[in-house]
């Protein structure tokens, strides 16, 4: 997945916070250069007034599509591009999941202008409005209301009539505007649909839970929704007894203790329960798994560090139903980093080959592209001590 667009929600909020705030202790700032670099918060403003601009646009069809508009799409693409550039260096110093997210946005952001200028506006299209989807799965690492004024402000900037209710609430959620989103999803949840319709609103049902139970941290919440589903006679059976374990799993809880054991133990139970490959019976259990661990990744360091990463690896790649790797190859790459001589940082390795072989199984994992083969490489002289 590349969320760019959830990217600069979430980057905005958390930059604008502390990235240009004052040095620890008073220290005085670096001596200006003779062309100061531009801040995150003015950085952001240049994104967002790019963003506002395009976003409404990829909504609009005829808008898109009417060559009226290309002057300026060009432009703001060319804009949100070198805007982007300047993010990734912004981010160098935070979290590895928040460097992985900024040289993310730059290669979508990338994409989208090149689709646009070879004429190919439908992929350009695509590639823009994917960011609302891939963000849901991705803005679930730093609960709470940072970046919500940023937000707001490119939701209030958006006409949300068009949007259908799927897409109403995963811009909500984007826009970390948390409870109604989860009133939207319980609200169109909740209606009679077909046996077909239900297997189309799964996703949207999964991105709910992940709000109730990884997000909000409330997945009692979440109890009279799937309660009111099993209700409903065209339910397929196999989607019934995903909620059902599902019911379960709410009422039972984490058992008590440290975050990472816990989490470890969460995740080992979780393979005991999908019967079939594509069963998300599992799910409630890899999302607790995940809450807890994005939390420990904060104050941990060295081989405990290393194992919390690897386990949010599992953990995301059990989550994500696209089949890039997103943020479980981070997160496994960041374990292998932490402390490359633990077996942690060996298990590593060998999930994320597994992986990458799976994702370029077009070639039966035998040619990677060559930045991706340097990566392992480098990966595999650090687990050896080289």
């Amino acid at each position: 997945m590349r969320p760019w667009f959830f990217a600069l929600l979430l980057l905005a909020g958390c930059w604008s916070s502390d990235l240009d705030a004052p040095t620890e202790g008073g220290g005085a700032p670096a001596p200006p250069t003779s062309t100061p670099a531009p801040t995150a918060q003015a950085t952001m403003n240049e994104v967002f007034n790019s963003v506002v601009v395009l976003l409404p646009l990829s909504f609009d069809a005829e808008g898109w599509f009417d060559s009226a508009n290309s002057d300026s799409i060009v432009a703001e693409l060319g804009s949100l591009s070198r805007s982007v550039k300047m993010l990734e260096g912004h981010a160098a110093d935070r979290d590895v999941g928040f460097g992985w997210l900024a040289a993310s946005l730059g290669d979508d952001v990338a994409l989208a202008e090149r689709a646009y200028l070879r004429g190919a506006r439908s992929q350009a299209r695509h590639y823009l409005q994917r960011a609302i989807d891939n963000c849901v799965a991705c803005h679930t690492r730093l609960p709470g209301d940072a970046g919500g004024e940023f937000g707001m402000r490119l939701f209030s900037a958006l006409d949300a009539n068009p949007l259908s209710p799927v897409e109403l609430a995963s811009l909500l959620q984007a826009t970390r505007q948390y409870e109604a989103a989860m009133a939207n999803y319980e609200e169109w949840l909740a209606t009679p649909a077909s046996r077909s319709e239900h297997v189309v609103r799964l996703s949207a049902l999964e991105d709910y839970l992940s709000l109730c139970v990884r997000v909000a941290s409330t997945p009692e919440r979440a109890r009279p929704l799937l309660e009111g589903l099993l209700a409903q006679d065209d339910l397929p059976r196999f989607l019934a007894k995903d909620v059902a374990a599902w019911l379960k799993d709410l009422t039972v809880g984490p058992p008590p203790g440290d975050a990472v054991p816990v989490a470890r133990s969460l995740i080992e139970s979780a393979s005991t329960q999908r019967d079939f490959p594509a069963g998300r019976a599992d799910l409630i259990r890899f999302l607790r798994a995940a809450s807890l661990l994005d939390q420990a990744t904060q104050t941990l360091t060295g081989a405990p560090l290393a194992e919390a990463y690897y386990l949010l690896g599992v953990a995301e790649t059990n989550l994500s139903r696209s089949s890039r790797l997103g943020n479980a190859e981070v997160f496994l790459e960041a374990a292998i980093r932490e402390a490359p001589r633990s077996a942690f940082a060996a298990d590593s390795l060998d999930r994320l080959e597994w992986l990458l072989a799976l994702e370029y199984s077009g070639s039966g994992g035998a040619q990677l592209p060559p930045e991706l083969e340097e990566r392992l490489t480098g990966l595999r002289r650090l687990v050896r001590g080289q």
